[in-house]
């Protein structure tokens, strides 16, 4: 990516709007409350900036994404006792919360006023990328091709956050990434769950990297 893809990026449309996204806070320290606030700088994700709020346009969609990047602890939380998921049991442990193998995570719901939040799952923001160069598969690929690069990039274009598909919740879960500038946009938190897992209906529905979907869940639905 070049300086050409900044002034491509410069070019997607933003727009204001206050929205409710879900958080999952990756830590609960002990004796505290969870900060929905703490991120790592830099860190290593998909969408990594000097400063990247990972969240989610719903509940299940942020559990969706806590199975997918721990595939191995969904594996070993299998509640079928080896039996695996069938049409039979589904139905009957949907509802049961993945067992301890999973961490427990808070999950806030925060609400922001946004001056500029870009929308890339639009066609008219996904042709602007594509002719800057960027491949809109990259939105879902393992390895996350190029996509902290337009993060950055979105980053230096003064967006506070932008919107983007979901790798783990097809075909309509949303990523809400909010970025630096996005931080003093912020208007309230609820905190909706002290301590939870995601379900085995959302670790049965959410997409897997590839051969990493864990067997006792059985084929993609």
């Amino acid at each position: 990516m070049t300086t050409e893809f900044d002034a491509v990026v410069a070019d997607v449309e933003t727009a204001v709007t206050v929205i409710t996204v879900y958080f999952r806070h990756v830590f609960i320290p002990t004796g505290s409350t969870p900060d929905p606030f703490y991120v790592v700088g830099n860190d290593p994700g998909r969408w990594s900036t000097r400063w990247t709020l990972y969240t989610c346009n719903a509940p299940y969609v942020v559990w969706a994404e806590y199975c997918r990047n721990y595939a191995d602890d969904v594996a070993r939380a299998d509640p079928t006792g080896g039996v695996g998921i069938n049409s039979a049991n589904l139905p009957i442990l949907a509802n049961v919360p993945l067992g301890p193998a999973l961490p427990a995570r808070s999950l806030f719901s925060l609400t922001f006023r946004f001056k500029r939040l870009a929308d890339l799952t639009t066609d008219a923001a996904q042709q602007t990328l594509t002719s800057g160069g960027f491949d809109v598969a990259d939105f879902y690929i393992h390895d996350y091709g190029d996509c902290s690069l337009l993060a950055q990039a979105g980053d230096r274009a003064g967006w506070e956050a932008f919107a983007v598909p979901s790798a783990a919740w097809r075909p309509d879960g949303r990523s809400i990434v909010v970025l630096t500038a996005g931080r003093p946009q912020f208007i309230r938190q609820r905190q909706l769950v002290p301590a939870g897992r995601p379900t085995v209906a959302v670790a049965y529905a959410t997409t897997y990297k590839s051969s990493q979907r864990p067997m006792w869940l059985g084929a993609t639905p």
